[in-house]
């Protein structure tokens, strides 16, 4: 979103927002499949296994997030190879009735080979850790 300071602005000022970006399109498909393959978006099939009551239940739980979020983020990176992802986004959004915005983000943090990706508890938000041996590893 440009630096840190604007992210954290930017995210205080608009709560309900759902973030896309060419990794979590894809990613994203992939949430949506284990819902469906597992039934879990599907109301009449919930009610036909758990009974009515519960059935609702686990639907509107599963379904909650739609109603948390009103507008769809899509943050272009720099890595997207044409415009298939923003108009998935933008398709999601529409099927959602959510609003619908793009922003460009230039501001990175670099994850090297053997690192993850740690909650640094600063203006940083994240860094980037040297992994520990897997047990695998220390032997």
């Amino acid at each position: 979103m440009g630096s840190r300071a604007k992210f954290q602005q930017f995210f205080e000022a608009n709560s309900g927002v759902y973030y896309r970006s060419v990794g979590w399109v894809e990613r994203g498909e992939e949430v949506n499949q284990q819902l469906i393959g597992l039934g879990l978006n599907n109301l009449e099939a919930l009610i036909e296994r758990y009974g009515e009551s519960n059935g609702r239940y686990v639907y509107e739980e599963c379904m909650k997030y739609v109603k948390a979020y009103s507008k769809v983020i899509f943050i272009e990176t720099g890595l997207e190879a044409g415009p298939s992802f923003v108009a998935r986004a933008l398709a999601e959004a529409n099927e959602k009735k959510w609003e619908f915005e793009k922003i460009k983000n230039d501001d990175f943090l670099i994850v090297p080979p053997g690192h993850w990706t740690v909650a640094s508890y600063d203006k940083n938000i994240i860094t980037a850790i040297v992994s520990p041996a897997s047990p695998a590893e220390a032997k």
